[in-house]
């Protein structure tokens, strides 16, 4: 009888393997981020509404990519503009973005937290192109520029070195808050409800004409409708406190119980978290994860820089609701709560006063998730 032809394809020893393979496998070693790889189904940033503490990775063509605002208001000169000449304009346009190369290699190796030597800034300064420009058609608009820098040329380089320890002797003023990670999403989502249901009170009154909130110092109005939200379809300065740390923390390489995976799958799982704040802006933040264990990572002001660029972050008020976040989430599910305007002025900086005489709503409710 003929020997069959499938018989070198058969697995006499039940290794899993066909026998006229080798058994031995060799494994490559895959790093456990990057390199990147293209993804054309990418969804990216919109450049033109970023700034340059809020560099991004653009998956699409693998750059990392940061946004300058401009002072200037044109792209050349109006006598240059005037003689038509591309060569002349190109050559203004370019020298414009040669001005700010120094700033765009400082901003991009702080926001990745890279090694700070004269060497890396090197390597940095020459991979960056001129991607684009933007100059909105509006009087008066700032000419917006873009540049990119290779994926690798940022990935390979060396991590920064830690911050030098602060004295531990700290200041007037100083405030910390630590949280446990998986809680902190829980209490910030009921004090933003809380503030968003108090926030129309205020408009109430403010709408018929029985009293508003004011900052003591200076009697100016206090917008308390900005700060709260119904945590569905509106958004408020809470949560955009809470978008911005959540997209820095991505791109260092970490993430939140709930938080949707990063750029990459092998960011680190926060368990703890700890903010110190000095006069309500945050001079440190402290990191414990799953992957770590007792030893937490930790950001110092020089770290924190892009952070502490973003609107809802420069906003002493919303860092002080921050800081106080576990008392207030725990005084808005009590079962007895203080009335809504003492809550208000217990928690809010700098301190506010209501001229309300009609108290008609006293409305007070649990808070609860």
């Amino acid at each position: 009888m003929a020997e069959s032809k499938y018989l070198k394809f058969q697995d006499v020893d039940n290794d899993g393997l066909i026998d006229v393979c080798d058994d031995e496998l060799i494994e490559t070693e895959v790093p456990c981020k990057g390199p990147c790889i293209p993804n054309p189904a990418a969804i990216i940033p919109d450049w033109k509404k970023r700034g340059i503490d809020e560099p991004f990775l653009n998956e699409k063509k693998c750059l990392y990519q940061v946004t300058k605002v401009t002072k200037y208001t044109t792209t050349a000169s109006p006598t240059v503009l005037a003689s038509g000449n591309l060569n002349n304009i190109n050559a203004s346009l370019e020298r414009k973005f040669n001005e700010f190369r120094d700033e765009v290699v400082e901003s991009l190796i702080t926001f990745y937290d890279k090694d700070e030597s004269p060497e890396s800034k090197l390597k940095v300064y020459e991979s960056l192109s001129y991607e684009k420009y933007d100059l909105d058609a509006r009087p008066h608009s700032r000419l917006k520029l873009l540049y990119s820098v290779p994926f690798d040329t940022i990935y390979e380089l060396p991590p920064s070195s830690p911050e030098p320890e602060e004295e531990s002797d700290e200041p007037p003023g100083v405030v910390k808050v630590r949280f446990n990670a998986g809680q902190m999403t829980t209490e910030m989502i009921r004090v933003r409800k809380g503030l968003n249901l108090y926030g129309r009170l205020l408009k109430v009154y403010r709408g018929i004409g029985e009293g508003n909130a004011y900052f003591v110092d200076d009697r100016t109005v206090f917008n308390l409708e900005d700060y709260g939200d119904d945590t569905l379809f509106s958004s408020g300065i809470m949560s955009g406190l809470m978008n911005s740390f959540e997209g820095f923390l991505d791109a260092k390489g970490f993430r939140l119980p709930g938080q949707f995976f990063g750029v990459f799958s092998s960011d680190e799982r926060i368990t703890k978290v700890e903010f110190i704040f000095d006069n309500y802006k945050l001079i440190k933040l402290k990191l414990w994860t799953i992957e770590c264990g007792s030893k937490p990572h930790v950001f110092g002001k020089r770290k924190l820089k892009p952070l502490n660029a973003q609107g809802s972050w420069k906003n002493k008020t919303a860092c002080a609701y921050l800081a106080n976040l576990p008392k207030m989430s725990a005084q808005l599910n009590a079962r007895v709560q203080i009335p809504w305007q003492e809550f208000i002025k217990e928690y809010t900086y700098p301190k506010v006063f209501f001229d309300i005489t009609n108290n008609r709503f006293m409305y007070n409710r649990s808070f609860s998730r």
